[in-house]
């Protein structure tokens, strides 16, 4: 079975992270996901954060140059509060904003855990 899938530029938006992201609710052996420019913005960090909520094996998450904004990082911050087993999560060149990394320092506060730029 897929353990890691690497799709880093393959232009697959929104669309394509909330296909993923279904598939994340399935199909639980993956543990490294890589997405990197592929433009899913906000509504794609939605479907991710929704299939995290879910997900009980992907331990590496990269959303890094996705144009993610304040408002996906904070879905992505309350799906932390769920998933217990992402340990890595990249958001490298995504305008979050200082309110955005502020809801991950929170969630980092109530529950430390390792979590690094991939």
């Amino acid at each position: 079975s897929i353990t890691s899938l690497g799709l880093g530029g393959t232009r697959i938006g929104n669309r394509g992270a909330q296909s993923l992201a279904e598939g994340l609710k399935i199909h639980r052996g993956v543990g490294i996901l890589e997405l990197t420019q592929n433009s899913i913005g906000d509504e794609g960090a939605r479907a991710v954060a929704e299939g995290l909520k879910v997900n009980e094996t992907l331990r590496l998450l990269c959303l890094s140059e996705n144009e993610i904004t304040t408002h996906g990082a904070k879905l992505l911050s309350a799906s932390l509060q769920i998933n217990k087993s992402l340990h890595e999560l990249g958001l490298r060149c995504n305008p979050i904003g200082e309110e955005g990394l502020e809801s991950f320092c929170e969630k980092l506060k109530t529950e430390p855990r390792r979590l690094v730029e991939s």
